[in-house]
């Protein structure tokens, strides 16, 4: 019994050694946000609140981000540049970074998320299949002189 105990303990403990990322949406958008999430304190309680430049996540390809600790073992990330349409972003927890206590946190990839694709809609000009009207929607600045 008490081995079973340990062992579930030890599992459940170590399930969430490497940090984990979650996102509200299932494509990269310039509105997604992210949680990160740690097994134990990253910070000191005086900085829960206040936004952090973005030392603890590789992301390829690069992607701008700010973040905002919401409690000393969660931060919670805002895309601040537009993401490339039809690239999957993956999320790296870099190599040397370390819990509040100094004690190292395990890197390695956290996950991917792809950005949708470019792509049009058509709509029909009062139901007129001869007049479509056709929207294509981007996400960066388009030139129309070179368009």
């Amino acid at each position: 019994m008490k081995a079973t105990l340990l062992l579930s303990f030890l599992t459940s403990t170590l399930a969430f050694a490497v940090p984990q990322l979650q996102s509200d949406t299932d494509t990269l958008s310039p509105e997604t946000k992210f949680t990160l999430s740690f097994a134990k304190p990253v910070v000191s309680a005086d900085l829960v609140g206040q936004a952090a430049p973005n030392n603890y996540l590789d992301i390829t390809p690069p992607l701008d981000v700010v973040l905002r600790w919401t409690a000393p073992e969660v931060a919670e990330l805002q895309v601040t540049t537009l993401p490339q349409l039809g690239k999957t972003y993956t999320f790296t927890m870099r190599e040397g970074q370390a819990f509040a206590d100094g004690s190292p946190i395990e890197a390695g990839e956290l996950g991917t998320l792809p950005a949708p694709p470019f792509y049009g809609s058509q709509s029909l000009h009062h139901g007129d299949s001869r007049l479509p009207i056709f929207v294509y929607r981007f996400n960066d600045a388009v030139d129309s002189a070179s368009a």
